[in-house]
């Protein structure tokens, strides 16, 4: 029984060591690629600063890899493609000699993308450390759990908005339990009135 207990933990090793000497996919170091910015807009606020991505546009263009398609649609309809040579429909708005991303006469900004996601989100998702973590309804606890996550540099937060609707009632139907209360305190004497006769009759 030992012997088939350490033959399973032998083969469960190596199923977990499978692939990993498998070659890793090649990724090009930082000062390989070339920067946005030059892409894009044709220079670089931060080459002088010195921007850690690649400047070198003519090289950039020799490498690219072939087109997708020779349309690109958002040159077509606004005249300017954002992404410049990173494009892969960028034959038709690249300058076939340097490379240059080239705007068209009469051109306009194109709308900018509202899904774009804040790098630490996406570096946090990715290793899977984002905190997906919402403060209880009620608010119980909610400080003593907000100023834990604050001491570990997790992102808290708002605090529940207290819900006004539920004092109101509570004081809309006391209020009006009350004015239920006196108005059969009012109708009292009347009923009273009312009965008086019919005792009479009836002891007639």
């Amino acid at each position: 029984a030992r012997r088939e207990l350490l033959a399973k933990i032998s083969e469960a090793n190596d199923k977990g060591k499978r692939g990993s000497k498998r070659p890793r996919d090649a990724r090009r170091m930082r000062g390989e690629r070339l920067c946005y910015r030059l892409a894009s807009e044709g220079k670089c606020p931060f080459e002088a600063e010195g921007c850690k991505f690649s400047h070198d546009l003519k090289k950039a263009f020799d490498e690219r890899p072939p087109d997708l398609g020779p349309r690109c649609v958002i040159y077509e309809e606004f005249g300017f493609c954002r992404s410049g040579l990173n494009c892969r429909f960028g034959t038709a708005h690249l300058d076939p000699l340097t490379g240059s991303n080239v705007r068209r006469e009469g051109w306009r900004e194109p709308p900018k993308e509202l899904n774009e996601m804040d790098m630490k989100v996406a570096v946090s998702l990715r290793k899977n450390q984002y905190p997906f973590w919402r403060p209880r309804k009620d608010g119980k606890n909610f400080e003593k759990e907000a100023a834990s996550r604050r001491a570990e540099g997790l992102p808290v937060s708002d605090p529940p908005k207290p819900k006004g609707g539920g004092k109101g009632k509570g004081k809309h139907n006391k209020k009006g339990g009350g004015q239920q209360q006196q108005q059969q305190q009012q109708q009292h004497p009347q009923q009273k009135k009312e009965q008086e006769p019919a005792k009479d009759a009836a002891a007639d």
